[in-house]
């Protein structure tokens, strides 16, 4: 495997990129929110050819803090600001916005996570709570809130089941992962990740809580990925059969031992066709559905082999099927903290950094 460059994408933001987001029929248009605007631009042009700003008002010193589309409808675009003002686009018509719905935050809104197929999304706070967008009808459908029982800080991120209406992971800062039936705002499966060991620790590298900073299913629905503050990204099989009672997460992999400090961001490589030349070129045995990207804090960018074949290599060698950092494929050091990645088809991602920056990746 060979790097042959990674693109720097000519977009004029305004300071740290806080969300990149695009649809699943058109991945290459991409949407990023800064701060205090919001920018379309199409990677395949690697410039900011066809470049639109959305101006919003900055009242005392307001931010936005996230975006995301309705489904997959790419003329749907939902806006959010710190303070749980949400506003919906129609990207045809941006002088102003369809409409506008108020979440009941006690802090601030962080973040906005889409359905991938369906009218939802939700909205994550900095108390906990997470609430549940129908962008369709213009309201709040439901709150999660916060309790001794689910999240008691800062809700960071969340991922919806895509072929489930109604069921929905979250994840925060209390290193807590949950799995709810929205509709019932009920929490029917946990995982805690405090007692999460990191090889870091065995090396003398400094040792960081195993907060969940990102949260990402495959477009199967099978496989659950969570990015940790520990430095590893842990891999979930999901049971997608009915029934409350049954628990549908398995530990399948622990990637680790190459992250140093937290993991912002995961994305599973998706595994449609693009025509995109390639710069970084995986083994002939791959099949995309069987890579993970991961991005975070220690200026790393990791593609990683998910695959099962790789099993019965380690159980000859004697190694835990669940501990094996031999599963990254290539390592990729950049100047800066990688804070949002997203991946677009088989063989091309787009990450952004704290500075500003946004980087085109081609995958062969």
């Amino acid at each position: 495997m060979d790097v042959c460059r990674i693109d720097h994408v000519d977009v004029d933001t305004s300071g740290e990129i806080l969300a990149l987001v695009s649809t699943h029929s058109n991945p290459e248009n991409i949407v990023t929110c800064c701060e205090n605007q919001v920018l379309f631009f199409d990677v395949r042009s690697k410039a900011n050819e066809g470049l639109v700003g959305i101006d919003q008002p900055n009242q005392q010193g307001l931010t936005l803090s996230g975006a995301c589309f309705r489904g997959d409808d790419a003329q749907s675009l939902l806006i959010s600001r710190a303070d749980g003002l949400v506003w919906l686009y129609d990207t045809r018509k941006l002088n102003r916005p369809v409409y506008d719905l108020q979440c009941r935050v006690e802090d601030e809104i962080n973040g906005l996570w889409a359905h991938p197929n369906n009218h939802f999304c939700a909205a994550t706070d900095d108390q906990g709570a997470v609430h549940i967008i129908d962008a369709q009808r213009g309201r709040v459908f439901k709150r999660l809130p916060s309790s001794k029982n689910t999240h008691t800080l800062m809700c960071s991120s969340a991922a919806f089941l895509p072929r489930n209406n109604w069921e929905i992971f979250t994840g925060g800062m209390d290193c807590l992962a949950l799995r709810w039936i929205y509709s019932k705002q009920r929490a029917i499966e946990r995982l805690h990740f405090s007692g999460v060991h990191s090889d870091c620790e065995d090396v003398g590298k400094m040792f960081n809580p195993p907060l969940v900073h990102h949260l990402c299913i495959n477009h199967s629905g099978n496989q659950l990925a969570v990015a940790l503050g520990s430095g590893e990204v842990q891999l979930y099989s999901v049971n997608q059969s009915l029934g409350e009672r049954k628990h549908r997460l398995q530990l399948a992999l622990k990637l680790n031992s190459v992250h140093t400090y937290d993991v912002s961001r995961v994305a599973f490589v998706r595994s449609t066709e693009s025509t995109v030349t390639s710069a970084m070129t995986l083994p002939e045995v791959h099949n995309p559905n069987e890579c993970l990207i991961s991005c975070g804090n220690d200026r790393r960018l990791c593609l990683w082999d998910i695959g099962e074949h790789k099993a019965d290599r380690s159980e000859k060698a004697g190694e835990d099927n669940l501990h094996i950092d031999s599963r990254v494929l290539h390592v990729y050091r950049h100047h800066a903290k990688c804070n949002d990645l997203r991946s677009l088809r088989s063989d091309t991602a787009v990450f952004a950094d704290t500075q500003g920056g946004i980087y085109h990746i081609n995958i062969r």
